[in-house]
């Protein structure tokens, strides 16, 4: 509906153009800027009125201000912007025309803003510079996640800013109806962000400008501009009801933690499929101990953007149900399966992340609670290898076993696992228990988290470790759920995403949430041994509060200008 409305609102300014006079016979032109420098510009009267800036229409996404600029002729705009800390010009493209409306992206909060209007005629060398108007953003919301730059060393980060969603927890409760997007700049300052008004999950940038991101009640997905106008939304349709009208229904029980936009405007994403097995073992410790259970399994699904399935994947067809790890008996599926009438569901693959490969149809999906990554062809259901601790798999899965080279640990309960430029594979390696029923598991006050990066061996069947980072000292840190690592293209450093740590009140890491004190930070470091920590953003609480606060992933984004060409581009020339 958001979407509309701003649809809406350019169609008014379009009408409204028509009303005063402007030339419908104007040539649409080419898109074009204006020049960084008008030295050999004669200036003359070109500005028909005072420009006005107004906020962004959506409430939920205030950090934007939208310039109307009305000319006697058809110009290119550029904005002069200080905000008194900083100064900057902003040159979007835009077809030359009469009226135009300027999208401003990247302003800080709190603040006023100068801004000084410079119209442009190109094809005359002409311009001409209004007086400087004002527009005060408003401070974030009482309601905003706190947010502390322990670090920042911009001269040697990866350049840009960073995305993420953010959620809460107060007590023993994550709240379904918080959620914020945000985005960072190097210090750590908040330069936009969009009130969801509900929990988020995976969040990720698409070809056309927008956001796609996954509702954490995990059967929606949802698409946003960063002007937080809704553009399109779909919906896993098996179980509940569609949340609104526009919805798009796709033919799955759920969409969770992994949607990947792929060619010709289709996605791959993770679902489940839940089955009542008669003879499923009740027991870590005892292959004896069977009986009727409600297992949740998952399947992996493509699908056009229309919400046409194409092709599905059960992981109950192609996996040992008898395998069973730790963190199987949990209720994690429980309320997105109320619908069904059934109250309690056992958790057996609780797949995290998919990979592609360069070759086709060929995959690697990463099984939280299986404790390992395994490439499969997600056409046939072949499977090529199984990166993980060998115990607990019999034939024909044994045979698959990629063979440890070196002294070094499995990955257990992995997050974000990510095929690199180099061919190798980096994740956050949570570590949860870091032990196979029935060996007995490692608690979380010994336990530690890291950042692991493996090389695999196809033709020999082999994995080795390149490269880790667990903190040293009093650096270590143990985060049992969420969790991403990403290499950054131009430094090589890496962006850590260290997004769910649990602690007891007197700070001894706990392994399942809820606990006494829940935080978060996301943080960049160097790509070395010892790494060196560049940047660390922490979302944190004190005990006594009884909040909680955890990030999913996160991403470096290398610029705001790209958006905000798109939303120019969106929102058209108005003549």
């Amino acid at each position: 509906m958001k979407a509309i409305v701003i649809r809406l609102l350019i169609c008014f300014g379009l009408i409204l153009c028509l009303s005063l006079g402007c030339d419908s016979a104007e040539p649409p032109g080419e898109p074009v800027r204006a020049a960084e420098s008008v030295t050999e510009y004669k200036r003359t009267r070109l500005l028909a009125g005072v420009p006005a800036v107004r906020p962004n229409p959506n409430e939920d996404a205030p950090l934007i201000a939208l310039v109307d600029v009305e000319a006697e002729v058809p110009v290119v705009v550029a904005l002069e912007i200080n905000d008194g800390a900083r100064q900057w010009t902003w040159r979007p493209q835009m077809i030359p025309a009469r009226m135009q409306s300027v999208v401003l992206l990247g302003l800080r909060p709190n603040r006023q803003h100068s801004i000084v209007v410079r119209v442009e005629n190109p094809g005359e060398n002409t311009y001409d510079l209004s007086e400087p108007i004002t527009f005060e953003t408003p401070p974030l919301p009482k309601s905003f996640p706190p947010l502390q730059t322990t670090v920042s060393k911009p001269d040697r980060m990866e350049p840009g800013v960073t995305l993420f969603p953010v959620n809460i927890w107060v007590n023993d409760v994550d709240l379904m109806d918080f959620g914020y997007l945000m985005i960072l700049d190097a210090a750590g300052e908040v330069v936009w962000y969009l009130k969801t008004g509900h929990r988020t999950a995976t969040v990720q940038i698409l070809d056309n400008g927008h956001l796609l991101y996954n509702h954490a009640g995990y059967r929606r997905m949802i698409e946003v501009n960063l002007l937080g106008d809704v553009v399109r939304e779909w919906h896993a349709a098996n179980i509940a009801p569609a949340p609104n009208s526009d919805s798009i229904p796709i033919a799955c029980d759920t969409l969770h933690h992994e949607i990947l936009p792929i060619e010709d405007g289709k996605f791959l994403a993770l679902s489940t499929r839940m089955q009542e097995l008669t003879d499923f073992r009740r027991s870590l410790y005892d292959e004896n101990e069977r009986g009727p259970v409600s297992v949740v399994g998952d399947e992996i699904v493509e699908f056009q953007s229309d919400g046409k399935v194409l092709r599905r994947l059960n992981l109950f067809d192609i996996l040992d149900i008898d395998r069973l790890c730790y963190g199987v008996f949990g209720n994690f599926w429980n309320n997105k399966y109320l619908e069904t009438g059934v109250e309690d569901t056992e958790d057996w693959t609780h797949a995290n992340a998919i990979m592609r490969t360069d070759e086709k149809d060929w995959i690697v999906v990463s099984l939280r609670h299986q404790d390992c990554l395994i490439k499969l062809n997600f056409a046939t259901g072949e499977i090529r290898w199984i990166l993980g601790d060998h115990d607990g798999w019999d034939e024909p899965w044994k045979s698959k076993l990629l063979a440890k080279q070196g002294d070094w640990d499995w990955p257990y309960h992995q997050h974000g696992p990510q095929i690199t430029s180099r061919g190798t594979i980096i994740m956050f390696d949570n570590g949860n228990y870091r032990a196979i029923p029935p060996e007995l598991i490692t608690g979380g006050s010994e336990n530690y988290s890291r950042v692991l990066e493996l090389k695999v061996d196809e033709e020999n069947m082999t994995v080795s470790k390149v490269w880790e980072y667990r903190g040293k000292g009093h650096e270590e840190f143990y985060s049992p759920f969420y969790g991403e690592a990403d290499v950054l293209p131009q430094t090589g450093n890496i962006l850590v995403t260290d997004g769910g740590h649990i602690e007891f009140a007197d700070g001894r890491p706990a392994d399942v949430p809820p606990s006494d004190h829940q935080w978060a930070r996301v943080f960049e470091i160097t790509y070395d041994t010892p790494a060196e920590i560049l940047w660390e953003v922490r979302l944190e609480t004190p005990v006594e509060r009884q909040l909680g606060w955890s990030v999913y992933r996160s991403e470096r984004i290398k610029s705001l200008e790209p958006f905000a060409e798109k939303l120019q581009a969106e929102s058209g020339s108005r003549k």
